[in-house]
């Protein structure tokens, strides 16, 4: 199979063109217009910020307690007569219902 032969891409083997006069002009017109009216603005915006001045270090910020653990004291469990159930309680005894 043959090769295609390379061809040359349109548009990107022109030579720049000159810039031309009037862009020349537009170019020095907007430069002095930065310069009257963008400088003095970012002048005053420098004036009017505050000068940080860096202060001692006052330490940590959070100082962690020491944890301490406690134990809770264990419940203490009362101990519960079992109730009699109605039939098995005597009829005259001492025991209340």
């Amino acid at each position: 199979m043959a090769t295609p032969r390379k061809r040359p891409i349109s548009g990107f083997s022109e030579k720049p063109k000159e810039e031309s006069i009037e862009s020349q002009e537009i170019e020095e017109v907007l430069d002095t217009a930065v310069a009257e009216v963008i400088e003095p603005v970012e002048k005053q915006e420098e004036q009017m910020l505050p000068e940080v001045i860096p202060a001692a270090d006052p330490g940590p910020r959070f100082v962690e307690t020491p944890v301490v653990e406690t134990r809770p004291e264990p419940m203490k469990i009362e101990e519960k007569k079992p109730k009699r159930h109605p039939r098995n309680v005597p009829r005259f005894s001492r025991i209340t219902k």
